[in-house]
């Protein structure tokens, strides 16, 4: 008998409009109640920012654009 196991997983989040948009480093500290490991702004602002971390053995990557 096989056994399965989920091996990724995505959740799309979708805030309500505000002026500002809000960084990953605050949605990672939102949910996930810890700062990231690693935080990188990208230079186009056409790119997504990402904070990565992880959290009880989860890796765990939020990205916001």
């Amino acid at each position: 008998m096989s056994h399965w196991k989920g091996l990724q997983c995505r959740i799309s989040l979708f805030p309500l409009p505000t002026i500002t948009k809000p960084s990953p480093i605050d949605v990672f500290r939102s949910i996930w109640l810890t700062d990231p490991e690693n935080f990188k702004s990208q230079a186009n602002p056409l790119a997504p920012t990402i904070a990565n971390g992880n959290v009880r053995g989860l890796s765990i990557s939020c990205s916001t654009q």
